[in-house]
């Protein structure tokens, strides 16, 4: 796994004695991960949404090993201290949503995945929640899973229905490397001002995000791509037509959500055969870091549908 990478500080605040690696996949991508141990309670795979970081869950990690639970996290591709897949930093890009799964198995082998401690459940959000389904379909063995506002669809506004023809037309016209309509090289929290952000009702939770990037800009992601926005739309109507997994699954859904599109979250989650939707007022897309009273909702959630998967620690 050769050296070992770096958490940036001082966007780290999570638990000493991490086990960073570098992981290369089967086509040479390198992607940074780590594994935090608990006390043998079972193992988090935590999949983290596009444009995030390691870093930015020091917090969720702290508190999952303080319950215990080992924790197991990557960059993906393109993102973080991961490699990126152009010779620009900021643009989001891939043409198939396969390449994250190569990612995930790379870190699982590299980590000793089936030898971690059981139970093993998974937290996703966002994109993370779209991989995480996928994986799951495609075998992951877990006794559990959360998602936290999943890219079960994708939010573009007034134009949600033109959109997937906009994005396939325009992959195809040669645009796939160039930023997609509405997005730029500089990252959202950098781009927009707390008031009317999309992400957080918590001032505090977005000056974190802010001062992270301004401390560490090698973090930073800017806009995806039409490739990649072309992708993820054709990942997530393939997920629609997927068979169903069928451990107890919980959905974290903000009332205010404008990333990813509510109504694809719910009808996806009419597919789950073991699923509870949790709707959560006033919530935007961040719900793990979201205004104080909302986390509170939120781990109580969690830790309520862990206990009644896999009983009580």
């Amino acid at each position: 796994m050769g050296d070992t990478p770096p958490l940036l500080s001082p966007a780290w605040t999570g638990p000493e004695g991490g086990r960073l690696a570098w992981v290369t996949t089967r086509d040479g991508q390198r992607l940074r991960a780590g594994l935090w141990e608990g006390t043998g309670r079972g193992t988090v795979l935590l999949l983290n949404g596009r444009t995030e970081y390691i870093e930015k869950y020091g917090r969720e990690i702290a508190r999952l090993t303080a319950q215990g639970w080992s924790v197991l996290t990557l960059d993906w591709r393109g993102q973080g201290l991961s490699g990126r897949s152009l010779p620009g930093r900021s643009i989001g890009y891939v043409t198939d949503f396969s390449v994250y799964q190569d990612d995930l198995n790379a870190v699982r082998n590299a980590f000793g995945w089936d030898s971690l401690p059981q139970p093993r459940v998974l937290i996703a959000h966002s994109m993370g929640g779209c991989l995480g389904l996928r994986a799951l379909v495609n075998g992951l063995d877990v006794a559990a899973a959360v998602f936290s506002a999943p890219m079960w669809g994708i939010e573009f506004g007034h134009i949600n229905r033109l959109a997937p023809y906009i994005l396939s037309g325009g992959t195809a016209l040669g645009l796939g490397k160039r930023f997609a309509p509405g997005s730029g090289d500089t990252t959202y929290v950098m781009a927009n001002r707390f008031e009317g952000n999309t992400l957080t009702s918590d001032p505090d939770e977005y000056a974190r995000f802010q001062r992270n990037i301004r401390a560490c800009p090698d973090l930073s992601l800017g806009g995806p791509s039409f490739a990649w926005v072309n992708a993820a739309l054709d990942e997530i109507a393939a997920l629609r037509a997927a068979p169903a997994p069928t451990c107890p699954i919980l959905v974290l859904l903000g009332t205010a959500e404008a990333v990813v599109n509510p109504v694809g979250i719910r009808q996806m989650a009419a597919r789950l055969p073991s699923v509870k939707l949790l709707d959560l007022p006033g919530a935007r897309h961040e719900v793990l870091m979201e205004a104080p009273h909302i986390r509170a909702a939120v781990w109580e959630a969690i830790d309520s549908h862990l206990d009644l998967a896999l009983g009580p620690a």
